[in-house]
């Protein structure tokens, strides 16, 4: 294809010079000359607002996700803490010191269902049920100063009156 059109022409150079650029690799000298950039980041100072609770990292438990680590601990328990420990211990591991877990309900609310701690107005909660509440568990035994937080997707079936978030209450409980 013969380009006759002289903007054209200069159109199609720039573009193979723009191509070609990122190919063309800097000389070993010119690599060395340049510093590496050291970027400092102070956690405490990034935010200091007294609002703003969830500081640090950490994970979510939810829709009955830790109930294979469950099979796990069962099947492998000296792996299974090597593994919490990697990801909990302030000194030898990630040190995630953040967990939220789902307050469970009984009802496929997504992926999976994690179970109600209550079924009944009448029953003892048990949290033994729920996955999550024993990952928690076990990572506290690792780190007493994880914080954990519980999640609600929505309330067992025995709350009444039932309500999702987003549909109103009958009129005489407003």
């Amino acid at each position: 294809m013969k380009i006759s059109n002289p903007l054209q022409k200069s159109l199609s150079f720039v573009l193979a010079l723009v191509l070609a650029i990122p190919l063309i690799s800097p000389t070993p000298a010119a690599a060395a000359e340049s510093a590496p950039t050291v970027v400092t980041i102070d956690g405490d100072a990034a935010d200091t607002n007294p609002a703003n609770t969830f500081k640090g990292y950490g994970l979510v438990s939810a829709n009955n996700t830790s109930r294979l680590l469950l099979d796990y601990k069962e099947e492998h328990p000296e792996q299974y803490w090597e593994m919490m420990n990697l990801l909990f211990n302030p000194s030898t591991g990630a040190g995630i010191n953040d967990i939220k877990i789902e307050m469970g309900n009984d009802s496929n609310t997504s992926s999976g269902t994690e179970p109600a701690t209550k079924r009944s107005t009448d029953e003892e909660a048990n949290v033994r049920r729920g996955a999550g509440y024993i990952f928690a568990a076990d990572a506290k035994t690792i780190n007493p100063d994880i914080k954990v937080s519980i999640l609600r997707w929505t309330q067992p079936g025995w709350v009444q009156p039932w309500s999702d978030g987003n549909t109103p209450l009958p009129s005489p409980l407003l």
